[in-house]
């Protein structure tokens, strides 16, 4: 086998393999903390549960997102 090339490479996009949820919350948890929003994992995974459900509604009922909208936080 060549170095550098890999015999099988698995995308579990679905969480099968890993669940990737509770550090997905943990890390969005700390940078929510690290911008002055004190978020706890629990919290996180109940937002991210409940956005399921808010965006349909915000798809419903927002037109536009106005373009001299800009985030305030960065990775």
């Amino acid at each position: 086998m060549t170095a550098g090339f890999f015999d099988l490479v698995i995308f579990d996009c679905d969480g099968v393999l890993v669940d990737s949820e509770p550090i997905i919350n943990r890390g969005h948890a700390a940078a929510l903390t690290d911008c002055g929003y004190a978020v706890t994992e629990r919290e996180m995974s109940e937002l991210m549960t409940a956005i399921f459900e808010v965006v349909p509604v915000f798809a419903r009922t927002l037109t536009c997102i106005r373009p001299t909208w800009r985030p305030t936080w960065r990775f």
